[in-house]
């Protein structure tokens, strides 16, 4: 292991870029030392710094990826040493570049990655954040096309004591996947516009959970999504303090919704499909709309101490396939004129309280519940038209008796009288009383083609034996 920087701009390739003119190998400390390698060729090294040390290296500059289908391996124990310059760049035009670090980043005093380029970026760590009051703008900046396939779980600490917009990652262009679950642990509530994840176009997936801010500000979010084309979450929305998602796109959540306790947790003002359920405590909502978008929940909701839906527009409309839990808050509430369609699941008022609270409600004939309590909060229970619940089946219902809502069922399960039942077998409510004669029994041999049947009717009695001796004396 060494020290190895940069003494002049040029390629990672060349000897010249280098001190000692010796390429940095494996294990070694790479120091930019205020100049811009461009890197053309995959590597493998201890770590990558643009911070000052001994040795005359200085601060700044920066490690460019400008070349395609290369990778770059960091495995030391501290792989990032950042200063206010940008440390990584990828402005490679195609092609995909694989960046992979071994430990944790969790150190920079500074923005750290700038991407710029058409091609793709994968992006390898195991957990990615901040140390605490750093100052930035965007600690990863994306304004090019290509897509950011992130591997890592993210959580920046306290960020910045400043006022201005700062966000661990913003993406101007192209899409980001995020392979990872997302956290924001902001607990100073006098920082403002404060974003773990700001997009403002493309698309954004995100294959884990989110986590809200630690401290309540409204201008303040785990994820920001002001614009593109759509946001995917195929984790769950946790339970927390701050506010967690806002977002203007197409919203697919496919986990759990959870409100938190200082704001609703999304806040959305376009189409949103949540295939989770949402539950809702502290007197605020999962699910928060803002304008006259469709909202589609094929989960159940549940509110508990919040409300599970809340609607603040005239022309919402909102679609539920789950079923609908009232709390200490209605399960959805919608204002003015939106409309709340329920095409499945079933409806659960509490304590006088209704689950769904709207001016304009249609429930679908799948829907067969609809519970609500009295003024003793005793429970009753409303079935729609056409609803049997408990009733017995036809076939176990006596022959001819009419039952269920106005007689529409009738009855096919035969049952015999108890004196064409054998003497002592259970029938009906008593037992049968049929007793065997020996006509009876002559009937059954007669009629019988079984073997001993068959035996029996050849056996010679008494009276056939002297009607045979009787008829042969005659002859």
């Amino acid at each position: 292991m060494a020290n190895r920087w940069a003494i002049a701009n040029g390629n990672w390739s060349a000897t010249a870029t280098w001190s000692g003119s010796i390429k940095p190998v494996a294990g070694d400390d790479v120091y930019s030392n205020n100049f811009t390698v461009n890197i053309d060729e995959s590597f493998d090294v201890g770590s990558l710094r643009n911070a000052a040390s001994a040795s005359a290296i200085v601060a700044g500059g920066t490690f460019n990826f400008n070349s395609g289908s290369i990778s770059g391996s960091v495995t030391g124990a501290t792989p990032l040493s950042t200063n206010n310059a940008t440390l990584l760049t990828f402005s490679h035009t195609t092609g995909a570049v694989t960046a992979s670090f071994t430990n944790n980043i969790t150190n920079g005093t500074g923005n750290l990655i700038s991407y710029t380029g058409n091609g793709d970026l994968n992006f390898n760590v195991p957990n990615f954040g901040t140390s605490g009051h750093v100052t930035f703008t965007n600690y990863i900046s994306k304004t090019g096309a290509g897509t950011l396939t992130l591997n890592a779980n993210i959580n920046p600490f306290q960020v910045g004591l400043n006022t201005v917009t700062n966000n661990f990652l913003s993406s101007t262009n192209g899409n980001v996947i995020i392979n990872g679950n997302i956290g924001n642990s902001i607990n100073n509530g006098s920082n403002n516009n404060i974003r773990t994840i700001s997009v403002t176009a493309g698309t954004l997936t995100i294959n884990g959970n989110v986590l809200p801010p630690a401290a309540y500000v409204s201008t303040n979010q785990t994820i920001n999504m002001t614009g593109g084309t759509s946001l995917t979450i195929n984790g769950q929305l946790l339970p927390g303090v701050g506010f967690n998602v806002n977002t203007a796109v197409p919203t697919t959540i496919n986990g759990n919704v959870n409100s938190v306790t200082s704001y609703n947790a999304l806040v959305t003002s376009n189409t949103l499909t949540v295939n989770g359920n949402l539950y809702g405590f502290n007197g605020t909502a999962p699910i928060y709309t803002v304008s006259a978008n469709t909202i589609n929940i094929n989960g159940n909701i549940f509110a508990q101490s919040g409300y599970g839906v809340y609607s603040a527009t005239l022309a919402a409309i909102i679609n539920i396939t789950g079923s609908v839990y009232a709390g200490q808050y209605p399960a959805v509430a919608v204002l003015g004129g939106g409309t709340v369609y329920l095409t499945g699941g079933n409806i659960y008022n509490y304590k006088g309280i209704n689950a769904i609270w709207s001016p304009n409600l249609f429930i679908d004939s799948t829907v067969t519940t609809w519970q609500i309590n009295t003024s003793r909060e005793t429970t009753k229970t409303l079935y729609v038209s056409g609803t049997f619940p408990n009733l017995p089946a036809i076939s176990n219902v006596r022959s001819g008796s009419a039952y269920g809502p106005s007689n529409s069922l009738v009855g096919t399960m035969k049952v015999p009288s108890s004196q064409d039942v054998r003497s002592g077998v259970a029938v009906d409510a008593t037992t049968g009383s049929a007793q065997l004669n020996a006509a009876d029994i002559i009937s059954a041999i007669n009629a019988s083609n079984d073997p001993l049947a068959i035996r029996l009717k050849s056996i010679l009695t008494d009276k056939t034996a002297g009607n045979l001796m009787s008829q042969y004396n005659n002859v």
